[in-house]
């Protein structure tokens, strides 16, 4: 896998946590990031997000070798809906 596609994939679920935490924790604004507390809730949904975004397309690529651009596209979209769902039945156990 290139430097280029885990950049894309770190970017996406970097920037797909912040707007979650962004709506969610800050109340539409980025006073979330003054407490510790809400980091490390950041890091259980960024982590899980580029992990799929990852694991899906490494497995396209194994899958489909000759369409590495669209295992890109595809694995960082499913590896996100893929995440979020793992993500939101992980916190909604007690």
């Amino acid at each position: 896998m290139s430097r280029k596609n885990i950049l894309t994939f770190a970017f996406t679920s970097i920037l797909l946590t912040m707007f979650l935490f962004y709506i969610d924790e800050g109340y539409y604004n980025f006073n979330w990031m003054l407490k510790w507390s809400n980091w490390f809730a950041f890091l259980l949904y960024a982590v899980p997000l580029f992990g799929f975004q990852v694991l899906i397309s490494y497995g396209l690529k194994k899958i489909f070798p000759k369409y590495p651009k669209s295992s890109l596209a595809i694995g960082a979209i499913t590896g996100i809906i893929l995440a979020l769902v793992f993500v939101i039945m992980i916190l909604s156990f007690p």
